[in-house]
């Protein structure tokens, strides 16, 4: 994937700012963090314990709403300290985060297949699927009746054979199993394993029958989705199409008796008005809603800025410092009072215009900052106050004019919407209620039967040579029903005999002259019974999972048609739930077995996939994976790492992984940026950036890679120095500078040309 030329982006991340208030004064966690995503695009974020990573993430999916800036997702705001239940609906289901400790997702008390099941209940997929599933469930069902009959039945012959083949197989090892002479062995050990093989195979041989089970059920859903998709794309036999287009034309016909072809067309025309004017007022009160929640999220971004300010003039002891921090604190004091001022009144704005009313707040802040005067030697309050209320005169007229503009046009459009309705409905009122000239039933009746002639016809041929080849099928399936009876009943009674020589063999330890002087009977009886006990467990849960697909398998009859009951439809669903978890589960290479395991039955790594599972089941657009392999084994972190690298690829998802492992970044990240006190302080494609590290805080993360050239060399405290934090101290006010399309740094003038000459003499 080309990822340069994708020209997708699903998230937009801009000015992002968070604060933590305590009784010390404001934190910035977060700073003025900016980036953007593509569809399939890796970000990412790295830096040490505290730099605003995990905060970010934590902002982002909105575990912190009170986050200032503005963030899109597929083009839609999500930020704002509220947003409306269908916006939030469109988040949860569009963006996913997996934790660090796989736990904190997985309820314990809950099956996986509960935990997965959640997401899909709570984001209204799930009545999504079921809704597009069943609007054409009967007509498919009717269409391709015969051909659903047919591959059902032949699935069910599939498992019955392998059902008949691995007892046979059984048997024979149980024939085997009976001849056993344990005197024959020279050790206990080779006569138990003799004896544990047996076990072994009929695990196998259960094994392998539940696999057919998956198999035939997932080929058949294929088969069902295939025949959907002919259906709805009219992909179908030419009688077919032409007897569905005739029950279309007839009951058009039906309607038109009661009412002329004029008032019917005019009717639908009235229709499709509602609905759009129903879309035109939603979307009026949409975009005044999100304009208004941009814009507060704005002011209180200020109003956070000059808390900010005034806690940094209190704890300043320089008066230079000081004067700075309280031109800052009443320039912010201003700008909120402005924007309050206008915020009734730009309601139809969109983001990016309000965007651009900020942007253009803050240049004018900056500039009237420059301008004030102040004396550094001494606290300068009154001077200070007086100076930025007098020069403080910032004209928004253009933005509330423009909402003005943007609002008459949505009221212009919906009155005129409104004004057409009215003239159609005054329209339709004057319209006979009956048509003079009824529209000819009959030739719409005389076609249907003409269409129901001719497949009915080709229908009856089909059928006919459909029986014959389905008669052959189920003799087979008699067949092998009568000889899977049999091999059931000699199965059974030769279970009874294995129970019968597990007992002999445990005789025959007891009474052996193999004994020793350290022959301890009761601690090796206790062990082999437990090993024993073990396999024959395994077998049970596999004989219990082989009836519930055997279950599962007879409702999935009811999908096809082939079963009908008042009670299919809610089977069906059922059975759709199972196939989406099922398909989850196979996605991150787990079992389908898995899904009725509970969280403690798993490794660390498999819980991590499972989480996985979930993150993506509701198909979302972005992950955020805060730190999803620091609490794995190094053998299992890189499989988590290439699983996650090859689904986002390969469904088109953006991830932001958050990491302290840097070699793992390396490998997986399209672009990364580092973080360090909630700033970003330098960004760009993860090759050039790996290359060609600038800033002093980089170069001290990179340095910490374990290499096997410094393998020798023990480990050592860090010495880094936050001297470069002090050469940006006021007034030395630093900036994103751009050095070339795949690489900024974030550096004061003086910084950037001390940091990129170093580079170039290197």
């Amino acid at each position: 994937m080309n990822l340069k030329n994708n020209p997708n982006e699903v998230l937009k991340v801009t000015n992002l700012k968070k604060y933590f208030t305590s009784g010390a004064g404001v934190v910035r966690a977060v700073d003025e963090v900016s980036f953007s995503l593509k569809e399939g695009e890796i970000l990412g974020l790295i830096g040490e314990s505290g730099s605003g990573k995990t905060t970010v993430g934590r902002s982002l999916i909105r575990l912190y709403d009170d986050y200032s800036g503005l963030v899109t997702l597929n083009g839609k705001v999500i930020s704002g300290k509220k947003i409306n239940r269908n916006t939030n609906k469109f988040m949860r289901k569009n963006m996913q985060m997996i934790f660090q400790d796989p736990h904190t997702s997985l309820n314990p008390q809950h099956n996986v297949f509960s935990i997965l099941k959640e997401p899909l209940v709570v984001n209204g997929i799930l009545k999504e699927k079921y809704a597009d599933f069943f609007k054409d469930w009967d007509l498919v069902k009717s269409t391709f009746k015969y051909t659903f009959l047919k591959e059902i039945t032949l699935a069910e012959n599939s498992i019955l054979k392998m059902r008949l083949k691995t007892t046979n197989m059984l048997l024979e090892k149980y024939r085997n199993f009976e001849k056993l002479n344990f005197n024959n062995f020279q050790t206990y050990e080779d006569a138990f394993n003799a004896l544990l093989v047996f076990y072994e195979d009929d695990q196998a041989f259960g094994n392998q029958v539940i696999n057919r089970y998956y198999d035939v059920s997932e080929k058949l859903d294929s088969l069902y989705r295939r025949h959907q998709h002919e259906y709805r794309t009219s992909d179908l036999e030419d009688d077919e199409k032409q007897l569905k287009d005739a029950k279309r034309s007839l009951k058009v016909a039906k309607i038109l008796q009661k009412i002329t072809l004029e008032k019917y067309n005019a009717t639908r025309e009235l229709k499709d008005l509602k609905i759009e004017h129903k879309k035109l007022l939603h979307t009026k009160r949409s975009n005044e809603q999100r304009a208004k929640n941009v814009f507060k999220n704005y002011i209180i971004e200020y109003q956070k800025d000059y808390k900010y300010y005034k806690f940094g003039r209190l704890k300043a002891i320089d008066p230079a410092i000081y004067n700075y921090n309280y031109k800052k604190q009443l320039i912010n004091q201003l700008a909120i009072k402005k924007l309050k001022s206008v915020y009734g009144k730009i309601s139809f704005l969109p983001a990016q215009e309000i965007e651009n009313l900020i942007e253009l707040v803050n240049s004018y802040n900056a500039g009237l900052l420059k301008t004030i005067t102040s004396n550094d030697k001494i606290f300068d309050r009154k001077d200070i106050e007086n100076q930025i209320k007098t020069k403080f005169q910032i004209d928004l007229s253009k933005y509330t004019k423009l909402s003005d503009k943007r609002l008459e046009n949505a009221n212009k459009k919906i009155a005129e919407h409104k004004s057409k309705m009215d003239q159609l409905s005054e329209k339709i009122k004057q319209m006979s209620g009956n048509s003079a000239e009824r529209y000819p039933l009959s030739e719409a009746e005389n076609n249907l039967a003409k269409a129901q002639e001719i497949y009915d016809k080709i229908t009856a041929n089909f059928k006919e040579k459909f029986d014959k080849e389905l008669a052959i099928v189920l003799n087979n399936q008699a067949v092998i029903l009568v000889d899977l009876k049999k091999a059931n009943l000699e199965d059974k009674i030769l279970r009874d005999k294995a129970k019968a020589k597990l007992k002999e063999f445990f005789i025959w330890l007891k009474t052996n002259p193999l004994k020793t002087k350290d022959f301890d009977y009761k601690t090796l009886v206790k062990s082999y019974r437990s090993k024993v006990e073990s396999r024959q467990d395994n077998v049970k849960s596999f004989v219990i999972e082989q009836k519930l697909l055997a279950k599962d398998f007879q409702n999935l009859k009811h999908t096809f048609g082939v079963i009908k009951r008042p009670w299919s439809k809610w089977l069906v669903k059922k059975i759709e739930l199972r196939l989406i978890i099922f398909n989850a589960l196979e996605k991150v290479g787990l079992l389908r077995q898995f899904a009725y395991r509970y969280p403690h039955e798993f490794s660390g790594g498999q819980r991590q996939r499972i989480v996985i599972a979930r993150a993506l089941i509701s198909n979302p657009k972005v992950i955020i994976a805060d730190e999803p392999i620091a609490s794995l084994d190094i053998s299992i972190q890189a499989q988590v790492v290439n699983l996650l690298k090859d689904l986002c690829r390969n469904n088109n998802i953006a991830l932001i992984f958050i990491a302290h492992d840097l070699s793992m970044v390396e490998y997986i990240a399209d672009k990364i940026h580092i973080m360090h006190l909630g700033k970003i302080v330098e960004e760009g494609e993860t090759r050039e950036i790996y290359n060609n590290p600038l800033h002093p805080y980089t170069i001290n993360l990179f340095d910490s890679i374990p290499k096997l050239s410094n393998a020798n060399i023990p480990f050592q405290a860090s010495n880094f120095s936050l001297q470069y934090l002090m050469e940006q101290a006021y007034p030395n006010k630093p900036k994103m500078h751009f050095i070339n399309q795949d690489h900024n740094l974030y550096a004061n003038d003086e910084q950037f040309k001390k940091w990129t000459s170093k580079s170039k003499s290197s």
